[in-house]
């Protein structure tokens, strides 16, 4: 058992080497990468400074213009503006608001666009002071494109006047014919938005030959949770095309994406939440969707671009239906739109998504519901994962023992046949046949459960339910539970005491089976055997030491479930071993099934022959 864990361990990371040896061989070299990436840089940044300068020439012209008295400001602005010309000049227009128990949501005059939600039930996980706020930053954008007669001009440029009628907000941009654009907000419940475009009697503004409007929506996404690293990884941009499938820009790393599908909702996601616009009549088309992490700013998780066109139909008075949803990552209230919208919250993909979102979700919420406590519903959820694996786990055990017993008698083949490894690898397959013993016994329940595992590293920084929920000494499940703040070596900013116990719980494990094994299975052994297993030995207490670097800085959540999933763990060993599990039975049970008529199957006799070939052509080629 210990060699077939060994050989396990040894060819997983022989992969990983051979991979990364591979693709440092055949791919570019770290400088070409780096050069590569700073001529990208410098192309975007100065792509974007452009944009920026011609955006504040126009900015500046405009407020110099504005200065001018009314007359001869709107002959300057028709100039520029055209019949928008008394909207471009509308400066004193003022913001409007809107708040209820949810959201205190602030609309722009310039541009009559949303410039900042504030989630009255959510505080930021920096400054538990302060609420948490989307889309509040002074360099979102938020525009359409407007082609006009006299040139294209955006949004941004215009002053809307709001009218505020309970809670519908219209944001007017009027022009000089007596038409206008209006951007019309309807806010419900749960963070919904009915959005809507109407364009009244543009007919003679807008340019005839274009069908459809630019719109530009760029979002530096804040920071609002302790553990960078994670807020960084699970924010993105997500969408969903025409066929009905969900995807996403890279969650590592600068990315560009151009579907080849219409889109049917877009959505700005971050850790916890998300600024989502879905098409309501008519899919959006054109879409060029860009995602990077800015270097030079530490209070910015990442900047998210969408440019895409909106379907022109009718310009006297045509009506454009959107939904925005502005709020948490509420599995149900996302899943409620019938738009798979609850893909945006990363549970992962494939298996470990399906057995988050089915299996761990609903069970976690029954606890969570019985319970009113994130903390004790995880150890208890905890508890009845372990029982509902006992089985399995009873099975490796008592496999385990197998093989414990089974040792003297392997010992005996190795020295037997210590010259001859073929002979000795012969003998050994032998005996496990005659014995009944599998010497994957003890794996494969290991190997069924490690899905599970997964599956759980990616659910607990994802479910907004363990946010700032406090449990012990820890005060947000979902990120790390620090009991020291340092400067340490190797960018070491803290030490989490859950990571800490897990890590000391494991090396009680590790203790204990090894000591187990040693007393009763491994005596005896020859020298190769014995180098085995200190081989093994440094690499089972050297386990839980790295990986106590890896999980320092992950959630809480995650480092509790591991840390009582440990302590069950040694509970369940130590009780199977010593009060479940009887030795002498099982060396009955062996040497009945030993002392039995054996046939040989299909499967072992060709392994046998060919294992008797390959030991002839050695010795022929010996000759």
């Amino acid at each position: 058992m210990k060699n077939n864990k060994l050989i396990g361990i040894v060819l997983i990371a022989a992969l990983f080497f051979g991979m990364t040896y591979y693709q440092y061989v055949t791919g570019p070299t770290p400088e070409q990468i780096e050069a590569e990436q700073k001529t990208a840089d410098s192309i975007a940044n100065a792509a974007t400074v452009a944009a920026e300068q011609k955006v504040q020439a126009v900015e500046a012209k405009q407020t110099e213009v504005l200065n001018l008295p009314d007359s001869a400001k709107l002959a300057a602005l028709g100039q520029q503006f055209g019949a928008f010309a008394a909207a471009a000049a509308n400066n004193t227009a003022k913001d409007a608001t809107f708040s209820n128990d949810e959201v205190t949501i602030t609309f722009a005059a310039k541009g009559g666009h949303i410039s900042s939600v504030v989630l009255n039930q959510h505080k930021s996980g920096l400054d538990k002071s302060k609420p948490v706020d989307l889309m509040a930053d002074a360099r979102n954008k938020f525009q359409y494109v407007l082609p006009t007669k006299t040139g294209v001009l955006s949004t941004t440029e215009l002053y809307f006047t709001p009218t505020v009628a309970g809670n519908v907000i219209t944001m007017t941009a009027p022009t000089t014919n007596g038409g206008s654009f209006q951007q019309v907000y309807t806010i419900k419940e749960n963070y919904e938005i009915d959005y809507k475009l109407k364009f009244n009697n543009l007919e003679t503004v807008l340019d005839a030959s274009k069908d459809a409007i630019k719109f530009n929506w760029k979002n530096y996404l804040q920071k609002y949770e302790k553990s960078e690293q994670i807020e960084n990884t699970l924010s993105s941009q997500y969408w969903r095309d025409a066929k009905s499938e969900v995807d996403h820009c890279s969650c590592t790393g600068d990315d560009t994406e151009e579907p080849e599908q219409k889109i049917e909702w877009i959505s700005h996601t971050q850790q916890f939440f998300n600024s989502t616009l879905i098409a309501d009549n008519a899919p959006f088309s054109d879409a060029t969707l860009t995602t990077f992490i800015p270097e030079d700013d530490s209070t910015v998780v990442k900047v998210l671009s969408t440019d895409l066109s909106i379907p022109l139909a009718n310009k006297t008075g045509g009506v454009f239906d959107m939904t925005m949803y502005i709020g948490p990552n509420d599995y149900e209230t996302l899943a409620a739109y019938d738009k798979e919208l609850q893909n945006i919250i990363p549970y992962g993909n494939s298996i470990f998504g399906m057995i988050n979102r089915h299996i761990v979700r609903p069970l976690f919420n029954l606890l969570y519901g019985l319970i009113g406590s994130a903390g004790w519903a995880i150890i208890l959820m905890t508890v009845l994962v372990k029982m509902a694996l006992y089985p399995l786990t009873y099975k490796m055990l008592r496999s385990q023992s197998k093989m414990s017993l089974l040792k003297p008698l392997m010992e005996k083949v190795r020295e037997k046949h210590k010259d001859d490894q073929q002979q000795a690898q012969m003998e050994t397959m032998k005996l496990y046949r005659e014995t009944g013993v599998s010497p994957l016994g003890g794996c494969l329940p290991m190997v069924l459960q490690m899905p599970i595992w997964f599956a759980l590293y990616r659910y607990f920084p994802a479910n907004i339910d363990f946010r700032q929920k406090a449990f012990l000494w820890a005060d947000d499940l979902s990120s790390y539970d620090e009991i020291i703040n340092f400067a340490g070596p190797f960018g070491i900013e803290h030490l989490s005491l859950f990571t800490i116990l897990w890590s000391l719980s494991t090396l009680v494990y590790t203790w204990y089976n090894s000591k187990y094994l040693n007393t009763n299975a491994m005596a005896g052994g020859g020298e190769t055997a014995q180098m085995q297993m200190k081989m093994m030995k440094y690499m089972q207490y050297g386990m839980p030491v790295m990986f106590l670097f890896f999980f320092n800085s992950y959630a809480a959540g995650l480092t509790c479930y591991l840390l009582f999933s440990n302590l069950i763990n040694i509970i369940q060993t130590v009780g199977t071993k010593e009060l479940i599990i009887n030795t002498d039975k099982l060396q009955a049970e062996i040497d009945a099934k030993k002392a039995q008529p054996k046939k040989k199957g299909k499967f072992a006799a060709k392994m046998e022959e060919a294992m008797k070939q390959q030991r002839a052509m050695q010795e022929k080629k010996k000759k």
